[in-house]
């Protein structure tokens, strides 16, 4: 099993709009994080990237209060409470940051809305 390729993710936009929905965390009903990438204040549209995250053997969210930078990273985490498949994912757009453990972390799509609430009130009903 590999990390996945996330250098061609988009990558959060400082202090933009985010939400996340706590879901069972399987492969049917996966955690979502939809966070904001481009915003044109031109323009109505923001575009939001989607993550789904499959947290078979924990569901381990942990909402980081330290600001940073605009980053997402991933790296294995080897715990014998968590088993030796997990990942360790961080990701930060400035005030707010989230932290989770999961089997499996994949983006999904991007979505036009004008704001992340909306993004997911989309993202629900095209399914």
């Amino acid at each position: 099993m590999t990390l996945p390729d996330i250098s061609r993710w988009p990558l959060p936009l400082h202090q933009g709009d985010y939400a996340l929905v706590i879901s069972r965390g399987d492969d049917i009903a996966p955690h979502i994080l939809v966070y904001e990438i481009e915003r044109d204040f031109l323009s109505a549209p923001r575009r939001f990237a989607v993550l789904n995250i499959v947290a078979r053997d924990s569901r381990a969210i942990d909402i980081n209060p330290e600001p940073s930078a605009a980053a997402i990273d991933c790296q294995w985490l080897v715990d014998d409470d968590f088993g030796d498949d997990q990942q360790s994912w961080q990701w930060s757009q400035g005030d707010d940051g989230l932290q989770w453990i999961c089997h499996q972390c994949d983006w999904v799509t991007t979505v036009n809305a004008p704001d992340a609430r909306q993004a997911l009130v989309s993202l629900f009903s095209s399914v």
